[in-house]
């Protein structure tokens, strides 16, 4: 049987910048079909399924007073909201290795998808792999970069800004909140517009 393709779409939140310092306070993941023309009012379309891990705080790490001070303190809320949520990194590992051995039954995951992909795959892999679950799944080299992606627009000589316009539309049903898990599904359905928009410059 031939497996349908998906994508993987990425959230990380964190409270400081470096994975050998401090802690991931939360790892989302949105596995989505890809859809030519998704709708932002009916996700349950071209999303297959998602996951959503709030951690406890890591051995040997500690919070970013600049990043508790200059970010969070903005989002008292959603950081409440992650903290009530948490669990022990390890149990939190064990549930991302099943959820992906349960999606690869069915699915061909053919990419994961992140922006910045830079900061949010080091904290995956740095959690990860200081948890490993028992028979873990084992987790690609690589994750592709929006950002990267919007740049090619400007390589392939259009506009940069009417990418950037097209892929934002309709994102007012799916807001930006800091939240990893509603912000890996605005940024799926972003990705599913970029690639919308490029196929159609080509």
């Amino acid at each position: 049987m031939v497996k349908e393709k998906i994508f993987l779409s990425l959230d990380v939140e964190a409270d400081g910048p470096a994975p050998s310092v401090n802690n991931c306070l939360q790892i989302a993941i949105v596995a989505c079909r890809y859809a030519y023309n998704p709708d932002s009012t009916t996700t349950r379309d071209w999303v297959v399924s998602s996951i959503d891990l709030c951690l406890d705080p890591q051995d040997g790490r500690k919070e970013s007073t600049f990043t508790m001070t200059d970010f969070w303190a903005k989002f008292p809320a959603i950081l409440a909201k992650i903290r009530e949520n948490a669990r022990h990194p390890i149990f939190q590992m064990q549930k991302l290795s099943d959820w992906l051995k349960e999606l690869e039954q069915n699915y061909e995951i053919v990419r994961w998808v992140a922006a910045p992909a830079a900061y949010d795959w080091q904290w995956v892999n740095s959690v990860y792999h200081q948890y490993e679950p028992k028979a873990a799944y084992r987790l690609p080299y690589s994750c592709e970069c929006m950002s990267t992606l919007r740049r090619a627009v400007g390589y392939m000589g259009k506009d940069e800004t009417a990418a950037s316009d097209f892929m934002t539309a309709g994102t007012e049903n799916l807001p930006h909140t800091h939240y990893a898990l509603e912000d890996a599904l605005e940024q799926a359905y972003k990705y599913l517009r970029l690639r919308k928009f490029l196929t159609e410059c080509i």
